[in-house]
């Protein structure tokens, strides 16, 4: 890291904690250990080694700041870890099995549909695929990548269909991966973030995925009987 920089405005020292308690340790020679954690006193003393002008006060302000609380202190003030997001093969988090809501959000960016549409969504470099409570952090989500897209999940059918979820300490909702028939709706937002439709997610077209509903109702026979709910699609994911 050439020069210093500064380590006094929250938003720089909390992207400086997320590249190297998430992704990157080795950039400033420390290690974290299988759940994350790194030794509060040496990341601060290799930041400012490496370029970046760091203090303790800076870090534990980045921490209380961060709007989606990102970072997590040890009780005892010496170590900090990233709540998740991990792409480090260093650490492997475990969380223990968690219900969650009937329907939770995804954010992504609207260049990013067709490959959903075909192979749902996937980690990628990330340990678990990550999703929000609420619409609106989703969205923030999405506006980060470019014109933001809310997805809607059917996580409830997922569960019951035996599919983990975990919830991280800061709330955010993780799972292995979602298949393109547990994604029911999506929301494609305007200028400046907002929806160019009512606060809803039901666009209905050409937006919506296709969902074991709408198959069902192409099935149902003459006498008005269905067949019985469709399982969404939950195995392991596609090599690569």
């Amino acid at each position: 890291m050439p020069g210093q920089e500064d380590g006094t405005d929250p938003v720089r020292v909390s992207k400086f904690l997320s590249f190297v308690l998430r992704h990157r340790p080795g950039r400033i020679g420390i290690t974290l250990d299988a759940e994350g954690w790194a030794d509060l006193d040496q990341l601060i003393e290799r930041a400012n080694a490496g370029g970046m002008n760091l203090t303790r006060a800076a870090v534990e302000e980045a921490v209380r700041t961060s709007d989606k609380q990102r970072f997590a202190l040890s009780c005892d003030g010496r170590s900090i870890r990233a709540q998740q997001g991990h792409s480090t093969s260093e650490v492997s988090l475990t969380f223990e099995p968690r219900e969650p809501p009937p329907l939770l959000f995804h954010g992504t960016a609207d260049r990013n549909i067709s490959s959903i549409r075909e192979h749902g969504l996937k980690p990628g470099k990330r340990h678990h695929v990550h999703l929000s409570a609420d619409r609106r952090t989703a969205l923030a989500v999405g506006a980060r990548h470019g014109r933001a897209v809310v997805l809607l999940i059917d996580s409830g059918r997922m569960h019951r269909n035996d599919h983990p979820f975990y919830r991280s300490g800061n709330g955010v909702w993780l799972t292995d991966r979602v298949a393109p028939d547990c994604i029911l709706e999506w929301d494609l937002a305007g200028p400046g973030g907002k929806p160019e439709e009512t606060d809803r997610l039901a666009l209905l077209s050409p937006g919506r995925f296709p969902t074991p509903r709408d198959r069902l109702s192409s099935r149902r026979s003459c006498v008005g009987k269905s067949l019985p709910v469709i399982s969404c699609t939950v195995g392991p994911s596609p090599p690569g």
